[in-house]
């Protein structure tokens, strides 16, 4: 199957960002890129956890996406936490061209492109770019579904072509995926299989319950996943 958000993936991808905090984290590390008066746009934000956590570090966030079953659930959330200073944009990504902001943001999103310069561009101080570590294993990816990703060579190697200015910094943070029960964690893994046969997507999901650890209440298994990553800040307006 080809990765979509809907209402059961939003639910295990919320409920590992939860469970490990991985976007609070992501956000200390990348929030000293930003301040308080910068206006941030992220382009692909998805549901838009890592908004939510650097909303109260600057002025206003949009997020964008052409999903508007994520874009509900961060409308939703956000308002749950109280965060008044997010806007949510369905649109394609050429569409934030011409979009006024101080900042971009790009969490593993985007190919190394002509939009993605056209977007750094036209930021007024620069860009974060957030991508797949070089050393991340490529043998499976994280949910099991079709996705292009991005690694950061290809960023690093566009960025340097292009003649923008950057620092990168690698880190690598927790991402498991919790589980309230063995049923649970086999839906999962069915879920994300790309074998058409029912037999043997169900056959491998067994297999891949060998994986699993116990995890914290409330949650009864977890499957442990560390996220590799790489963090680019494009200086200055981008170049």
């Amino acid at each position: 199957m080809l990765f979509e958000w809907n209402d059961k993936t939003i639910d295990y991808y919320s409920r590992a960002a939860e469970y490990t905090g991985y976007f609070r984290e992501l956000a200390k590390l990348v929030s000293p890129a930003l301040e308080p008066s910068d206006t941030l746009l992220d382009v692909g934000c998805g549901t838009g956890l890592i908004d939510m956590e650097l909303a109260p570090s600057v002025r206003s966030v949009t997020a964008a996406d052409r999903n508007e079953k994520a874009l509900s659930y961060l409308r939703e959330e956000s308002a749950r936490r109280g965060i008044g200073n997010i806007r949510a944009k369905l649109c394609e990504a050429d569409e934030c061209v011409g979009e006024d902001y101080d900042m971009l943001l790009m969490c593993f999103f985007g190919n190394p492109d002509e939009s993605m310069k056209r977007l750094i561009g036209g930021a007024r101080r620069g860009a974060v770019i957030m991508t797949h570590a070089d050393n991340t294993d490529r043998s499976r990816s994280t949910l099991g579904a079709e996705i292009k990703r991005v690694f950061a060579s290809e960023v690093r190697e566009f960025l340097g072509r292009e003649g923008f200015t950057f620092e990168e910094q690698a880190e690598a943070l927790d991402f498991s995926q919790p589980f309230i029960s063995e049923d649970d964690a086999k839906a999962f893994f069915e879920m994300y299989s790309l074998n058409p046969n029912a037999e043997e997507r169900i056959a491998a999901a067994e297999r891949r319950m060998a994986e699993l650890i116990p995890a914290d209440p409330p949650y009864a298994l977890c499957l442990p996943k560390e996220r590799r990553t790489s963090i680019f800040i494009v200086k200055s307006g981008g170049r």
